[in-house]
Order: C-alpha cells, then sequence, then structure tokens
C-alpha cells in the first residue's frame, strides 16, 4: 500500500518558502528514502506548490533527473501562463482606467509579485479584479465589449438583484481562454466578512509587475484577507499556506496592531489565528510574541488547525457524501467565532434565493420568486439525501466484494 502520508510530507518540507534547517533535514531524510515521484507530482500541482518544490535546493540535487525534466517543463507552462494573464489584465486595467472605473487587483500574478517578489512562483488559473459597488454595471459592460461573457444570463435575474445577494461575476473571454471574476465584495454577503472595499481602494499600494503598475491592497489588508479567504475555503491548498508564510517573512514592518483591530471590526480573529497557527506549524514561521499567544489561546481555532493538519495527510475528501460547499459553509460556521455570524450563515445557506446557477434548474416569474425560500430548503434536502444514500450504496457493494 503506498505511504501517501511521507509522500504529503515530503511535498510540506519541499514547498517551506524560506530555509529552515529542520524541515531540510527531514526533506533529506524523506528524499533518501522511497520516493512515489507520480503520487508527489500530481499531489504537489493539485496543492499549487510545485514551483515551489521545483525551486528547492534539495529536489534539484536528489530528484531523479526524469522527474526534475517533467517538473521543469510543468513549471514553464505555468510561468508562460502568468506571462499572458498579466498582459491580459494590464490590456484590462487600462480600459478601466481611461473609463475612469476605480479597480484593484488581487490573486494571480499580482499576489505572486507583492508576495515573493517574481510572477512564476503561484499558480494562476484566472484573473480577479475589484470595483466599487456602484461601478458594477459599468465595468461588466466593458467587459462584455471586450468579448468576455457571463456563465450565465443575469438579464433573466436582474443585475441589481444580483449584486445585492452575491459578491462577484465569473466571467470567460472564449477567444482567449481566459477566466475571469468581477468582484464588488471579497466573500458573500452572509458569509466571513471582510475589510469594506472602499477601505481597500483607500489603503491600496502600488505593485509593478511586468513593467505595468497595478494597485492591489496594502500589506495588513492582504495578510488578514488571506487568512479569510483560506478559511472561507477551508484551507484546501497547501500553497494558500506558503503565500501567508512568506508574506509576514518578508514584510518585519507589518502594523499587528491594525491587522488585529480590522479583524476584531470584521469578526475575523479567529480566521486569522488559525491562518497563524497553520503556518506555525507547517513551515515553523516566527511571529511576535502576543500575535503568537494570541493564536495558542484561541482553542477553537487550535483545534481547527490540528484537524486541517491530520487532514492534510489523509486522502483527499471526495469520497464523502456531503457535497464541497456544504462543507465549506459547516467549516466557516466553525471559523466563526459570534452567534450571529453563524446564523446568518446558516439561515442564509438554507433560506436565501440561490444563485443564477441553480435558479436555472426553476426558473420562476418575477411575482412568485419568494417562493425560492421554500424551494431551495427542500431541494437541498433531497440532494443531500440523494448523496448519502449513493454513499451508502458504494460503502455496501464495496464490502460486499471484499467479503
Amino acid at each position: 500500500m503506498p505511504d501517501h502520508k511521507r509522500g504529503v510530507e515530503l511535498i510540506v518540507c519541499a514547498s517551506c518558502p524560506y530555509e529552515v534547517p529542520e524541515i531540510t533535514s527531514r526533506l533529506v531524510q524523506l528524499l533518501d528514502g522511497p520516493v512515489e515521484w507520480d503520487f508527489i507530482e500530481d499531489a504537489a500541482t493539485r496543492q499549487g506548490v510545485l514551483p515551489l518544490m521545483y525551486a528547492n535546493r534539495e529536489i534539484q540535487t536528489r530528484a531523479p533527473a526524469a522527474v526534475l525534466s517533467r517538473m521543469g517543463v510543468a513549471v514553464r507552462a505555468l510561468v508562460a501562463q502568468n506571462f499572458a494573464l498579466t498582459t491580459e489584465l494590464a490590456g484590462i486595467l487600462e480600459d478601466f482606467r481611461a473609463e475612469g472605473i476605480p479597480v484593484l487587483t488581487f490573486k494571480g500574478p499580482v499576489l505572486s509579485v507583492a508576495v515573493y517578489g517574481r510572477i512564476g512562483v503561484r499558480t494562476s488559473s484566472d484573473l480577479d479584479i475589484l470595483v466599487p459597488e456602484e461601478f458594477v454595471s459599468r465595468a461588466l459592460d466593458l467587459l462584455s465589449q471586450s468579448g468576455y461573457r457571463s456563465e450565465f444570463d443575469l438579464a433573466k435575474f436582474g443585475l441589481k438583484e444580483y449584486v445585492r445577494a452575491e459578491h462577484a461575476i465569473p466571467m470567460h473571454h472564449s477567444a482567449r481562454g481566459v477566466n475571469l471574476d468581477l468582484h464588488w465584495r471579497l466573500t458573500e454577503r452572509h458569509f466571513l466578512q471582510t475589510t469594506a472595499t472602499r477601505d481597500l481602494f483607500d489603503r491600496s499600494i502600488p505593485i509593478t509587475v511586468m513593467g505595468h503598475s497595478m494597485a492591489s491592497f496594502c500589506f495588513e489588508d492582504l495578510l488578514l484577507y488571506l487568512c479569510v479567504h483560506g478559511a472561507k475555503d477551508d484551507w484546501r491548498k497547501l500553497e494558500w499556506i506558503c503565500c501567508l508564510v512568506e508574506l509576514v517573512r518578508t514584510q518585519p514592518s507589518l502594523n499587528w496592531s491594525f491587522v488585529l483591530k480590522n479583524a476584531a471590526q470584521t469578526r475575523t480573529t479567529r480566521a486569522l489565528n488559525l491562518g497563524i497557527l497553520l503556518s506555525i506549524a507547517l513551515f515553523r514561521l516566527t511571529v511576535p510574541a502576543a500575535i503568537d499567544t494570541a493564536a495558542q489561546s484561541d482553542l477553537p481555532a487550535v483545534s481547527l488547525a490540528d484537524g486541517l493538519v491530520s487532514r492534510l495527510m489523509q486522502p483527499d475528501l471526495r469520497g464523502s457524501w456531503l457535497p464541497w460547499r456544504v462543507r465549506k459553509y459547516i467549516f466557516a460556521f466553525r471559523v466563526s467565532s459570534s452567534w450571529r455570524d453563524r446564523f446568518r450563515i446558516f439561515f442564509c445557506t438554507v433560506f436565501r434565493i440561490p444563485h443564477p446557477e441553480a435558479r436555472e434548474l426553476l426558473l420562476l416569474p418575477r411575482s412568485l420568486r419568494s417562493a425560492y425560500y421554500i424551494l431551495r430548503p427542500l431541494r437541498l434536502f433531497w440532494s443531500l439525501l440523494i448523496r448519502l444514500t449513493e454513499s451508502l450504496r458504494s460503502k455496501a457493494d464495496k464490502s460486499e466484494k471484499q467479503s
């Protein structure tokens, strides 16, 4: 039976963004033993850390030539993709500036440069831009003129209703093969809160990417956003933790007092603590003593961090009968430290008017749209019942074959 736990540990050690003697020593031990390189390459790609692994000195020295060759090809392809996305993003930002539309960019290539200082470290599959809510309609028109199309027909549901209920519009340019998310908030309205969009603009800083100046979050806002983003998606990718680690390590002048104050105001202190705890547990990150003490004192955050580290060593959860989106909301419920926020997550998840993608299943006239508040929980219950039944049947069939 393959020892995937050992393989995951090797990936964690090899993707550490900076030199830690004990981590390097453990990596050497793992490389001197049997290594399942096919699993390593696949898992590292899914976790978004293949470029970090490939750049690791011990990997370069000890990995077989064939493995290094495959990694090199994959990393160069990722770098080329990042260059293409940056060129596309620069053109979009120029169009927005010409039309007087305020815009921030985050994640993707700009995050790679802001945190790692170079474009080819993070894997980027799409672009993310943020505009104030009052500019969404103009931004949408401008993107449409450039060839971007929404993944669903907003005209059926009403743009104002969508903007009020959601946080972003996913768009796609078929000719260029580029996906783009147009944001006016960073997370769903009923989810973990983030810094107000206007404040993000007021504190934004320029990041130069391939000679293009792009406005993005200040480092304090970026730190909290990375923690909220990771918690929002239950820290599914190891690279998100690596990115947080490198941000804290390379920005010694971070205003931690401001970060803590902002986290308290947005009720995301537990999300911040969880990100810090994961960074310490996996990569020995050093933070100010007061920050470390506060995180270690947050027992629910400690429990969540322990669970995430343990899960990292297990096979992924694709076999779970719970849909990923449901697991995501359960995790957000646990990260929230306010019962008011927990109630909002539960109530809006179960009873809110569903996303247009879901409403395509049953399009009601506007006069009857209040019925969605009844139909949605019924549909959710029915889908969960089907998933549970299929999971139980699959386990029964597997047991029968084994016997």
